[in-house]
């Protein structure tokens, strides 16, 4: 199960993560008890819906959230929480082992053991949307610290190489909020960041420029990446990954402003954004727990 600030997505997976079943709520609060109602509300559904499939052995629920021990939310901002016991909350409604980690965690995890991992011994994930994340997985483990659920590469300065060059911030230039600023900041009517990049699929000269940009800061934000993790393969995923496949090339010249020529080329690949995927990983969580005792 994964968690946004307003809603949650439920999949029920086998051992190959291959997904059986869906179920989404709205949350109706924020509230813990109320989140967990909801949770168990959407694991009900999701048994109830494959009654020919094996009952479930274990569940896990992953959030954009610092987690200690796969038990406690330490600090969730967007849900108000600090240190919640969501393991344990989980587990008495739904009376099975239960996990509790970051989504993006989760998403490294994913790549490492069911995506680009399965072919690369080396990647790095940059998540770029909501937020601004980045995993990174060494000889098929996912490398983390504390530290890493923090979100820290959201303040590395990420610049545009157009003239004059402005850099900012990566969660002020790579987010959602910011291509919805760029967008307000030409004097247009406010849009969400999805409209904008529709308008720029149609070739809306406005949207093209702010997507054009976005995209080069993407590119740059990829070699910055490349050059300190040294990956064989680097995924793009989030809400916004988009931008990056409708304009492959600016990223492309992105990311040769800070690069050799003489450097091998690095492999990008694009994930499609869809919150099922989100939730997918959440039970690979859950998955590595269960193979290694810990659930």
């Amino acid at each position: 199960m994964n968690l946004s600030g307003e809603s949650l997505i439920a999949v029920l997976a086998d051992l190959h993560l291959n997904v059986l079943a869906t179920a989404r709520r709205t949350l109706p609060g924020h509230a813990p008890a109320d989140v967990v109602a909801s949770l168990t509300d959407a694991a009900i559904e999701l048994t109830r819906s494959r009654p020919d499939a094996p009952a479930p052995s274990c569940a896990s629920v992953s959030l954009g959230a610092a987690a200690t021990d796969e038990r406690t939310v330490t600090d969730a901002v967007f849900l108000g929480w600090h240190r919640v016991p969501l393991a344990e909350l989980v587990k008495t409604r739904l009376r099975m082992p239960t996990a509790v980690g970051n989504d993006l965690a989760a998403m490294t995890l994913q790549e490492a053991w069911f995506g680009a991992g399965r072919e690369h011994d080396r990647l790095v994930l940059i998540t770029v949307g909501a937020g601004i994340g980045f995993g990174l997985v060494v000889g098929g483990e996912v490398i983390t610290t504390p530290d890493a659920e923090l979100g820290l590469v959201g303040g590395i300065p990420v610049a545009d190489d157009g003239r004059p060059a402005t850099s900012l911030p990566a969660m002020d230039c790579l987010t959602s909020p910011a291509i919805e600023r760029a967008w307000s900041g030409q004097g247009r009517p406010p849009l969400p960041a999805a409209r904008v990049v529709d308008l720029a699929k149609r070739g809306e000269a406005a949207a093209v420029a702010i997507c054009s940009s976005y995209a080069r800061r993407v590119g740059r934000l990829i070699a910055m990446a490349a050059a300190f993790a040294l990956p064989d393969v680097v995924v793009v995923a989030g809400e916004r990954a988009e931008v990056a496949a409708l304009f492959e090339d600016q990223v492309m010249v992105g990311t040769a402003s800070l690069r050799r020529p003489d450097a091998a080329p690095i492999d990008i690949v694009v994930r499609e954004h869809d919150r099922v995927s989100w939730a997918r990983a959440a039970a690979a969580l859950a998955l590595r727990a269960r193979a290694e005792g810990r659930l």
